[in-house]
């Protein structure tokens, strides 16, 4: 007001409110301290209280004048101790004998536990030797001299395990009895099958022997006169009938067996023959990159597919084939071996759908494609499945799979001929993937040398145009379209000159 500068009061007043501000936050640090002491002052106070309403009198809570007392006695009984040997003898006594006493009381416990176990297996004998008793009075006298030489080994039984073998024996001969049981009615079953088929053979059987139904017509149709065919088969034997089945072993041996190794070994060349291509393809795979940061490259893997029906087939086909030795060890070893394993294996070829499962090779594998790094050959990736690949991945490997199978499907090398016919057509194959995956497209085919036709819209071309040679340039006008052939340098100029228009 009088002209002077007041900033020394200014500043002077804003360091006063500043500690004022600061005594505040002071005493209001002291008030909270003496709010939380009164507090924990008025809890005490409470606390005091129910303590003077519980106990009236000191002595209810003076712990202390007790536990002084305990320790006096404790201290006296101590000095005792120590000044009186006699006192340390008797207790070293009392010790032994309460020892002594314990051991006592334990063995005597044990031996009541034994004598109510004792007396109990001493029932359990009673009764044992009165049932068996009574067993051997109901049975008699009874020769067992055959059946101990039989099991010796229930000879050295003790008594205790006597039941339980006795029961497994039972078993056993129960078990033995039905399983006799059921082969007797397997066998008797089996016995009126053939019984049946041989008095009502097949129509080829009668075709071929029209004799066959008036010279079996007499034969019984009961199991119990069985005797009778086998004395008419033997009459068959004698009449020569081993002659002709020599012809047959021979011709088994001679042709259909032969024919079985021929047909394994088809298997044979054509798992080879698979084996070799994918070899193949993949010295073909080796030079291709696959992607260039790092670059790697795709090696194919054909696994031994885990299947029932094919393993059926190989077991069977692996049995069908004889083994020399073995089959002429016997008279009969051509036509055993032809009933056990080659007619099993030509009955199971006749259903359809099963052949055609099992005969294809191409599925005895399940494929997959591996990824390598070119640098040092370590492994970076497996593609079994397309499932969890993007479009573009996905379009990716099959181009390199599909360029390894055009170079070995025509015989191509990575240095191929220029003279070689090595044409391929790509129709729109940009519209619905990426540039970078489209350049690779055109990169494989640039390493295989194949001669490229690219078939595009004019927008996706720059994607090619440093790869092609020639343009051929389709322009509609009208109702007709019009074709322009010129060189890539020339579709150049022209489009950079329609640009500047």
């Amino acid at each position: 007001m009088l002209g002077w500068d007041n900033k020394e009061k200014i500043a002077m007043l804003q360091a006063e409110v500043r500690q004022l501000q600061q005594d505040e936050k002071e005493v209001a640090t002291k008030v909270r301290r003496i709010e939380a002491d009164t507090k924990n002052a008025q809890e005490k106070r409470e606390t005091y209280s129910k303590l003077f309403d519980k106990y009236d009198k000191f002595d209810d809570i003076d712990w202390w004048s007790c536990a002084l007392v305990i320790q006096q006695k404790e201290e006296q009984k101590r000095q005792l101790e120590e000044t009186n040997d006699k006192v340390k003898m008797l207790q070293g006594q009392l010790e032994r004998v309460r020892k002594e006493l314990g051991a006592l009381e334990e063995k005597f416990n044990e031996a009541i536990g034994n004598k109510a176990l004792l007396e109990n297996r001493e029932n359990i004998l009673k009764k044992q030797s009165n049932d068996c008793a009574l067993a051997l009075a109901q049975i008699g006298v009874v020769d067992t001299d055959a059946f101990e030489s039989q099991h010796t080994d229930l000879l050295n039984v003790a008594l205790v395990g006597l039941d339980k073998m006795r029961d497994t024996l039972q078993s056993d001969i129960n078990s033995a009895l039905r399983k006799q049981r059921e082969t007797k009615g397997s066998k008797s079953g089996d016995l009126k099958n053939l019984i049946y088929r041989f008095k009502n053979p097949t129509e080829e059987i009668t075709a071929k022997y029209r004799d066959w139904r008036s010279d079996v017509n007499r034969l019984p149709e009961a199991v119990e006169f069985v005797g009778e065919y086998q004395t008419y088969y033997q009459r068959l034997l004698d009449e020569d009938l081993p002659g002709f089945e020599s012809r047959f072993n021979k011709y088994l041996q001679e042709n259909i067996i032969n024919k079985v190794s021929a047909f394994n070994m088809f298997f044979q060349n054509w798992r080879q023959s698979i084996t070799k291509t994918i070899d193949q393809l993949n010295s073909y795979l080796v030079g291709i990159d696959f992607k260039d940061a790092p670059k790697t490259y795709i090696q194919l893997v054909a696994a031994k597919r885990l299947n029932v029906d094919l393993k059926e087939f190989q077991d069977l086909l692996s049995s069908a084939i004889p083994n020399i030795h073995e089959m002429n060890s016997t008279i009969d070893g051509s036509r055993i071996h032809f009933e056990q394993h080659i007619e099993p294996l030509m009955s199971r070829l006749q259903d359809e759908s099963w052949r055609k499962l099992v005969m294809d090779v191409r599925g005895w594998y399940t494929y997959k494609a591996e990824e390598f790094y070119q640098d040092d050959d370590q492994k970076r990736n497996t593609y079994e499945a397309m499932g969890q690949l993007s479009g573009g991945e996905k379009a990716q490997l099959t181009y390199t799979i599909l360029g390894s199978a055009i170079a070995y499907q025509f015989g191509l090398t990575k240095n191929g001929l220029d003279s070689s016919f090595r044409f391929i057509a790509i129709d729109e194959a940009f519209r619905a993937q990426d540039e970078d995956k489209a350049r690779y497209l055109i990169s494989l085919c640039k390493q295989l040398h194949l001669q490229l036709l690219v078939v595009t819209p004019s927008d996706n071309i720059h994607i090619v145009e440093n790869d092609i040679s020639y343009v051929h340039y389709v322009e509609r006008k009208g109702d007709r379209s019009v074709l322009y052939n010129m060189p890539i340098s020339e579709f150049k100029a022209e489009r950079e000159r329609s640009m500047e228009v």
